[in-house]
């Protein structure tokens, strides 16, 4: 049967040097960093609404979260490691912080992931310098911000400045700053003290002195206390060369001090590294890849694995894994997601997709879906759930072949065709993001 072939309903010019681009989770806006700066564009009409410029700055990673009505969120990375925290309000672009602000070019520090909850009320940056790493867990005033931007506006009405420099923007608090961890005496949560050492002993034998750190928020689940709803109350994060998996809290006391090294609050100890992550929507669910192609999948509930699968026809280590099931973040629900059946996709290094179906007390099923290519062209560089489409995955290849595909059927439900002329501006770090609401596909050619 030949696979149907959907064409692009329409195309618009962006900034000649765009280098990310990612959507509002409500879908009306985008936003684009290019070559001097962010620009933000409405999703329905594709018109620049608020640009911010900076000479010689050249934004290569960007991530927008909605704060309240009409207000987001904006946090980037720049081309030297510098990371910035963006308002947008009443089609200006407010400059709220800098993460990491260089105070001596002889101690720069550099970050090299930054991302915001959903809401805008915590952070997390991965930074590094001079040859050390950690993880700081940042705490966003957003409702000074609010209100502080309410004073704001009226100032750069009034003026003909482009910019306001006279607000003074609440400070981020830096509530944790995390570093990998070499031995621990203290009781921690559902471990004893002796075991938690051992576990952390064994990391600290096999990790590289260079560690890089990967983080997932986390929303209240059965019987943990709710401050908001939606409100994250803990993270998970792993470090490189590491087997395992550790929680913190988000709650912040008295005791929260910048440059207090603090313990887990519960840890998942894994037989083998861990190479990749993922977090359900409702954040009950905790998927590991790890080394030999073993996928495990952690329930915070019962605080025990839901299935351990191993793929045993490769050798190649994974490099993505993706939750498929729609299950929204329901933090008055832990139950939205049934460990019953869930659905995986997982990428491996050579090219090969599987569909990995697991559920507790029941045989893990492993469907492959591509083959180990041939021809690195035909490798698939993305591979991701869409979300608003239920068991259908986006594959793009370095070839600048785009398709949608049902992991559960192994069938390409259609090839996504660019108009006449156009090739996609980098196959193998391919720009594009995926409008819920507007259900569309944005890609940048």
């Amino acid at each position: 049967m030949e696979t149907p072939i959907l064409n692009t309903s329409d195309f618009h010019l962006l900034p000649e040097t765009t280098y990310c681009l990612a959507c509002s989770e409500d879908g009306l806006y985008l936003s684009i960093g290019f070559s001097e700066g962010l620009s933000l564009w409405s999703a329905s009409s594709f018109k620049c609404v608020a640009q911010w410029s900076r000479d010689s700055l050249e934004i290569t990673s960007i991530q927008i979260t909605k704060l309240s009505e009409n207000t987001y969120l904006l946090g980037t990375i720049d081309d030297m490691g510098v990371a910035r925290i963006f308002m947008f309000c009443t089609e200006m672009i407010h400059l709220l912080s800098i993460i990491n602000k260089m105070e001596d070019i002889n101690s720069r520090s550099i970050c090299c992931s930054f991302q915001a909850s959903q809401g805008g009320d915590y952070g997390v940056a991965s930074v590094r310098c001079n040859g050390d790493v950690w993880l700081e867990v940042l705490y966003f005033p957003k409702e000074s911000w609010l209100k502080e931007v309410e004073s704001a506006v009226p100032q750069k009405q009034d003026s003909n400045s482009s910019l306001v420099s006279e607000v003074q923007w609440s400070p981020v608090a830096v509530i944790n700053k995390i570093k990998p961890i070499t031995c621990a005496s203290d009781n921690v949560y559902k471990f004893p003290s002796q075991f938690f050492s051992h576990c952390l002993a064994l990391d600290e034998k096999t990790c590289s002195p260079t560690r890089t750190c990967t983080a997932h928020f986390l929303l209240p689940i059965s019987g943990e206390q709710k401050e908001k709803t939606g409100l994250p109350n803990a993270i998970c994060m792993w470090w490189s060369g590491s087997k395992n998996l550790l929680q913190y809290s988000l709650q912040k006391t008295t005791k929260n001090k910048a440059d207090t090294q603090s313990l887990p609050g519960a840890l998942w100890p894994n037989a083998n590294k861990i190479v990749c992550s993922a977090v359900s929507g409702c954040t009950r669910y905790i998927a590991l890849g790890l080394t030999e192609t073993v996928v495990c999948v952690w329930d915070r509930n019962s605080g025990s694995p839901v299935s351990v699968s191993s793929m045993s026809d490769t050798n190649s280590a994974f490099s993505r894994i993706h939750f498929m099931d729609y299950c929204p973040m329901s933090p008055d629900d832990s139950q939205s997601c049934s460990d019953d059946k869930l659905h995986l996709l997982a990428m491996c290094k050579c090219g090969a997709m599987y569909t990995v179906i697991m559920g507790r007390g029941t045989k893990s099923h492993m469907l492959q879906l591509a083959e180990r290519v041939k021809d690195s062209g035909d490798l698939p560089t993305v591979a991701t759930a869409v979300p608003f489409l239920q068991g259908l995955a986006l594959v793009i290849q370095r070839n600048g072949k785009m398709c949608l595909q049902n992991i559960i059927n192994k069938r390409n439900v259609c090839s996504l065709i660019l108009p006449p002329k156009h090739v996609l501006a980098t196959p193998r770090s391919p720009g594009f993001a995926l409008n819920s609401r507007h259900r569309t596909l944005l890609v940048q050619d």
